[in-house]
């Protein structure tokens, strides 16, 4: 057997080893990328839930039940003449009713320190209003203390029904929650997106800058009710609304500026308190134009929905539809309490809130709860006479 040389066996060897090195000089550069393993895309409520901001998933809903105030003078146990009634008004009735419609709650509450006999009494009241009111389906008259004559802080005097009305309803506030309407309060509109919106509590400022408290809702345990309720016996001094609307203002304010993002919302006038208690504002909310048939000053914006641009811009452009001061409101205040004799003029020959008034819509007013009470009559809730 012959054996050739080591270098002549290993030439082919070499040969291509020079080849290759040729190739890779000469070859362009070529970037190596490794897909990534695919991973499934998660679900949109999963994205939700994983947002920090997110308020999909918030537990935070504002109760949705009403709470009124109607508290009596303190009697002395020798006092054996009749206690007072309830005496409700046509407008008291229709604010509670506006709130029935609305809201649809789950309960109105009538918080009074009426005894058990007087309520049981008004269910059958020779006066309408008051017998409508304690039979609508969800009144419920809760009992509550007074409270005390004086200010524990102070000693200052609490003799004011006004005053005592404000110490229980941010009592009651701070017991269940939920809305509160002062008497002279009408809703125009559902509230549950407000009380859904992820916020504890939901206040609006009235005229002046101020917070009012004559429509606000809240947690019982968000920190704006929660503060009211703690901080109206130190500030009270006998002043209007020094423990309540000013109180209201600093409180709201604080939390608002330096506490937790969810804990208040503040809405601007025209949500609950549009116009005010002065002379040319009750005017405007209250006076009568002959020249009005109930109609042709306003008419609701037609439905946007779907919403189409093109068609939506035409329609402004050619400035058909009149808009009028309580198309963005949730509630008005009627500041029945500044309406003097000196002011009743602005109900022309009606002379007051009256079922005939409202019906005549010539007012901003009658016009804004009119659709309330034309339902209360289809019911059958009421009669006209």
């Amino acid at each position: 057997m012959q054996f050739l040389p080591l270098w002549r066996r290993a030439w082919p060897l070499l040969i291509a080893l020079v080849l290759l090195i040729f190739l890779i000089h000469r070859a362009p550069a070529v970037e190596i990328r490794f897909k990534p393993a695919e991973t499934p895309a998660p679900a949109p409520s999963e994205v939700a839930a994983s947002t920090p901001e997110s308020k999909v998933e918030s537990k935070v809903e504002i109760p949705n039940i009403v709470h009124q105030v109607r508290m009596f003078p303190a009697r002395n146990e020798d006092d054996s003449s009749p206690h007072p009634t309830f005496d409700y008004t046509f407008a008291n009735f229709l604010s509670i009713y506006s709130a029935y419609l609305y809201l649809k709650p789950e309960v109105i509450y009538i918080h009074t320190n009426a005894p058990p006999e007087v309520i049981a009494a008004e269910r059958a009241s020779s006066n309408k209003w008051t017998r409508a009111i304690a039979n609508l389906p969800s009144v419920q008259f809760h009992y509550e203390e007074l409270p005390g004559t004086r200010s524990k802080t102070h000693g200052t005097e609490i003799h004011r029904i006004e005053h005592i009305a404000d110490f229980v309803r941010s009592r009651v506030m701070r017991k269940f929650g939920g809305i509160y309407m002062d008497e002279d309060v009408f809703a125009l509109r559902d509230f549950t997106l407000l009380r859904q919106t992820g916020f504890k509590a939901v206040v609006g400022y009235q005229k002046g800058n101020v917070i009012c408290n004559a429509m606000y809702m809240g947690m019982a345990d968000s920190h704006i009710v929660q503060g009211l309720d703690e901080l109206q016996d130190p500030f009270f001094d006998g002043g209007w609304t020094t423990h309540s609307v000013i109180l209201l203002t600093r409180i709201t304010r604080d939390i608002a500026a330096a506490d937790s993002k969810d804990e208040v919302l503040v809405l601007e006038q025209n949500a609950f308190f549009p116009l005010s208690w002065e002379v040319g504002d009750l005017k405007t909310m209250y006076g009568i134009h002959d020249d009005w048939d109930g109609s042709e000053k306003w008419q609701k914006p037609a439905d946007l929905v779907p919403f189409n641009l093109t068609s939506y811009a035409d329609r402004v452009v050619s400035q058909e539809e009149v808009w009028w001061p309580f198309d963005t409101t949730y509630s008005i205040h009627g500041w029945h309490s500044a309406i003097k004799p000196d002011v009743k003029y602005v109900f022309g020959d009606y002379g007051e809130i009256t079922v005939e008034y409202i019906l005549a819509r010539k007012s901003y007013f009658a016009k804004a709860v009119y659709p309330a009470l034309q339902h209360a009559l289809d019911a059958g809730t009421i009669s006209r006479d």
